[in-house]
């Protein structure tokens, strides 16, 4: 009799131990539907990206950085630099780049700038020159900004040559101009999606631009290139789903695509624009060009071209080494992006109910734990459960790109704790 009244508490122990893990667990969920809990899962998450290490992609992927050394030796402002560009696309091209993207923009209000063309015999920065290499590579991409609700355009006889012709009738009249194959693309946009902490870590990768007669979608810089190094389309099906030819490409809400970052700055190779100019590259610098995917773009410091990523976060849990941030350029953020794409490495996430599951069966688990071993030991289990939770999701993101939630599972730990005294003294006062 005695020993079935020791079981019987034994087991009721447990049972409140599982039901304090549950309420538990409801209150860790709840919490991490709030905007600081966010926060916090993202920092642990950029943890884990970070001590996975670099990820290996299969795309050739080079930058052409238009850096310090390039910009002093060439003695005049960017407006200008529309030869010094032709001259490098030519090389690009000539070398085999299956896709180039320009991450440079010079607005169109700016071409009637002296010396911009040949009005009086001198001419410092002929846009045209851009115009006829690109007139005979079409694979190219080039940027548009949109400023305070105004789209600000590129220079029209960089991107000209890629206008799609209108057919024409019987009377020889143009027609109006039809795209039925997917957006256009050799216009896109570049500007970055920042989270609450100034971190990029997704990218918008279609943009709603509204013309004053029309809405229409403009494709980011890095969807826009692979899509031309590819041969396929960008599209929006009858789901709002993003297709890329016929793959679907997963994306969260707003056609946000999170970043499967290949590694911290400098990761990708890079060839200075300078380099390029002067005939300073190597034969395997320009062998390395042919068949992959260039993305030219400035690298100044001077420009302000540098952004927060994950491997910027210096929080002490990120053990990152160095006693600086480091902030990754425009050109290398957009390299990403595509690895990204081209890889379908796409980084993906439990649901609100799934997360609610796994910390309800949990918080259930550690509740009894707590019920069978008591407090001491079962806050030591807890603990060691959590670093157990922690390493195992950097290495379910090395294998699979699923990122497991940390911050419901360190606020769980903590309110398993709390839970069963706080139960225990309701408990206690009904009686």
């Amino acid at each position: 009799m005695s020993r079935n009244r020791t079981l019987s508490g034994f087991f009721v122990r447990i049972a409140k131990g599982a039901t304090a893990g549950a309420v538990a667990a409801l209150a860790a969920w709840l919490l991490t539907l709030t905007t600081p809990a966010r926060m916090v899962d993202e920092w642990l998450l950029d943890s884990i990206l970070v001590r996975r290490g670099e990820r290996e992609s299969s795309p050739a992927i080079i930058l052409v950085a238009l850096d310090e050394n390039t910009l002093h030796n060439l003695g005049k402002p960017t407006p200008y630099l529309s030869p010094e560009l032709a001259q490098v696309l030519e090389f690009l091209h000539t070398w085999g780049a299956k896709a180039v993207g320009v991450d440079l923009l010079v607005p169109q209000y700016l071409g009637n700038l002296p010396g911009m063309r040949d009005t009086e015999g001198v001419i410092h920065g002929d846009p045209l020159t851009v115009g006829r290499v690109v007139s005979d590579h079409p694979n190219t991409v080039f940027i548009q900004r949109a400023v305070g609700g105004k789209l600000i355009l590129p220079l029209n006889e960089w991107y000209s040559p890629l206008l799609p012709m209108p057919p024409f009738d019987d009377d020889d009249e143009a027609a109006v101009i039809t795209d039925n194959t997917g957006i256009p693309l050799y216009l896109a946009n570049v500007e970055l999606a920042e989270d609450l902490d100034h971190i990029v870590r997704s990218q918008n990768l279609l943009y709603k631009i509204k013309d004053a007669d029309e809405t229409r979608y403009a494709p980011h810089l890095a969807l826009a290139v692979v899509a031309t190094a590819t041969g396929r389309s960008v599209q929006r099906d009858e789901k709002d789903r993003l297709l890329l030819g016929e793959d679907v490409v997963e994306h969260d809400d707003g056609f946000q695509l999170r970043i499967n970052y290949c590694g911290p700055p400098g990761t990708y190779r890079t060839i200075s624009f300078g380099d390029i100019l002067t005939g300073e590259t190597t034969s395997e610098q320009e062998q390395s060009v042919e068949g992959a995917i260039v993305i030219v773009g400035a690298t100044s410091a001077g420009l302000d071209e540098f952004f927060a990523t994950p491997y910027a976060n210096r929080l002490p849990w990120i053990g990152l080494q160095g006693d600086s941030p480091q902030r990754m350029s425009g050109i290398e953020l957009h390299a990403n992006i595509v690895s990204t794409l081209l890889d379908r490495a796409y980084i993906r996430r439990l649901s609100a109910l799934q997360r609610l599951g796994l910390l309800l069966l949990a918080g259930g688990l550690l509740g009894a734990t707590y019920g069978w071993f008591g407090f001491w030991r079962g806050a030591g289990v807890a603990l060691a459960v959590l670093a157990i939770w922690y390493s195992s999701s950097v290495h379910i993101f090395s294998w699979s790109n699923w990122q497991m939630p940390q911050a419901g599972m360190l606020f769980l730990a903590v309110l398993s704790m709390i839970a069963p005294w706080y139960l225990k003294l309701r408990w206690t006062r009904r009686l």
